[in-house]
């Protein structure tokens, strides 16, 4: 009995400094935050290029984000209070402005993360989260007014959801597969209308 208590102790002991040695070792950083990142007030996309193209290329400037500066400003406005961080101690928070004009540049182009944080100065793992907020925040602050979808469409919207989901339970709800809805384009972005 005694052999068996202390042969499972030694087991013990064996297995705990086996996983000791096999734990994976974190690697210190050697920055909070990486130099070239930290200069994104000064040299980031949305500080040197978005503020020239503005004031001395608008056309370059709406083609960049896709919207005229009155558009964008105006949305801007109506999108601030939802995706506005405050400052802390540590550093100073992207700006709605940046978050708008990092998202309106995804949506354009399709950039992916990562070229994004180079010309914006934005880590991506901060982009995984500021680009599907600030893309919420715009429909929930657009959909009254500008996404109106007409009654006729709801009615094949609910039923492709319901049909999906009983084929499909594994799939989220708000999947929707048409391509017949039309939107409406309220804020003349791109072309006349877009097929959602």
């Amino acid at each position: 009995m005694e052999d068996e208590i202390v042969a499972t102790i030694c087991i013990i002991m064996i297995c705990a400094a086996l996983k000791k040695l096999t734990k994976k070792k974190r690697v210190k950083r050697k920055y909070w935050t990486r130099p070239w990142i930290r200069r994104r007030d000064t040299f980031g996309a949305h500080h040197a290029l978005l503020n020239e193209l503005r004031s001395e290329d608008p056309r370059s400037f709406r083609n960049f984000i896709r919207m005229n500066d009155e558009s964008f400003q105006e949305l801007l406005n109506l999108v601030t209070p939802l995706i506005n961080r405050k400052d802390s101690c540590m550093r100073n928070a992207i700006t709605a402005a940046e978050r708008l004009s990092v998202t309106l540049r995804f949506l354009a182009t399709g950039d992916n993360y990562q070229s994004l944080e180079y010309l914006f100065r934005i880590p991506k793992q901060t982009l995984q989260y500021i680009i599907p907020e600030t893309c919420t925040a715009i429909y929930n602050v657009l959909k009254g007014d500008y996404l109106k979808v007409s009654y006729g469409y709801v009615n094949e919207i609910q039923a492709s959801v319901n049909k999906t989901l009983v084929h499909c339970p594994q799939i989220c709800s708000k999947f929707v597969d048409i391509n017949d809805v039309i939107c409406d384009n309220g804020f003349d972005i791109g072309d006349v209308t877009w097929l959602c």
